[in-house]
């Protein structure tokens, strides 16, 4: 969980849980705006929903970031408005998806491999159950 500046996207307080997850010290997390945890590839986009009119309370979805040792981690952020300090700010609360995201690839790989081995076979398969009756 941390705080940012909406003006600058620097941070302006961070927990101990973000400190873990990514790898930062509090000091070097102070030390960077947002942009420093985000891939190259979605600094434009950020930039662009950091801009765009939001509710108190907002659901950013799932983004993907970098720790310091450059690992991608998948997160799903929702944040709330606040002042901080008489600085437009928001707190905001991030939630590492990373293995669900994979386990989901992993299973959509694994169900369009078994839809491409039963549309293509010419042989019949038939799948039963441990009685012997066919199941489907």
């Amino acid at each position: 969980m941390w705080v940012f500046d909406l003006a600058t996207l620097r941070f302006l307080l961070v927990n101990q849980a973000a400190i873990a997850t990514y790898g930062f010290s509090r000091e070097e997390f102070l030390s960077m705006t947002l942009q420093g945890i985000r891939p190259e590839n979605e600094r434009a986009a950020l930039k662009h929903y950091v801009e765009s009119p939001r509710p108190e309370f907002s659901s950013a979805g799932i983004w993907h970031h970098r720790t310091k040792d450059g690992r991608s981690i998948t997160v799903d952020i929702v944040s709330h408005a606040l002042d901080w300090h008489g600085r437009q700010a928001r707190l905001v609360m991030v939630r590492d998806v990373t293995e669900r995201e994979q386990a989901m690839m992993a299973l959509q790989e694994s169900e369009s491999n078994k839809s491409a081995i039963l549309k293509n076979a010419l042989d019949c398969i038939i799948s039963m159950n441990s009685r012997g009756e066919i199941t489907d």
